[in-house]
């Protein structure tokens, strides 16, 4: 079992089946923001959650709604992106921000029970609307230098 308080915060290692991805043209460096992308067809909005881990802070956008602010690589965070999809296509973006350093972004997005790995269908721009590039990929976590998370933060 986990402890857990009242902010939804457990302690537990939580490894998401999906590949620490960045910007191929942006892996490390000075405060930058870049822009991540997922694009999901789908039948059945009624249960769907996002589940991620930044470096070093994130905004989720789900079909141009601001659904969730998040960071740390430490930490895996998960929230109800339901209410926000539609039957067909939706578009998931994650708006990332760099400090310093190393830059990468880790998700699962399930609905319904499937799951949408970051990895190779991850697409990044450094504007949001031209330029979309495909991943630069880490691998699946435990990688370096974001090891394992050892944080569950519910929002």
């Amino acid at each position: 079992m986990y402890d857990k308080n009242q902010h939804q915060i457990y302690q537990k290692t939580v490894l998401l089946n999906a590949n620490w991805t960045a910007h191929p043209e942006y892996l490390r460096g000075a405060e930058k923001k870049v822009y991540a992308r997922h694009i999901i067809n789908v039948e059945n909005t009624a249960n769907a959650f996002v589940r991620s881990s930044v470096d070093d802070s994130a905004t989720v956008y789900v079909n141009g709604s601001r659904v969730c602010e998040y960071s740390g690589h430490s930490y895996v965070t998960q929230f109800n992106i339901s209410k926000y999809l539609k039957k067909g296509e939706n578009t998931i973006i994650f708006e990332v921000v760099n400090a310093t350093g190393p830059t990468g972004l880790v998700y699962e997005i399930e609905i319904n029970g499937k799951k949408y790995p970051s990895g190779d269908n991850t697409m990044f721009s450094f504007d949001n609307k031209s330029n979309w590039k495909k991943a630069h990929s880490f691998g699946k976590p435990p990688v370096s230098p974001w090891k394992s998370p050892n944080m569950f933060i519910e929002k």
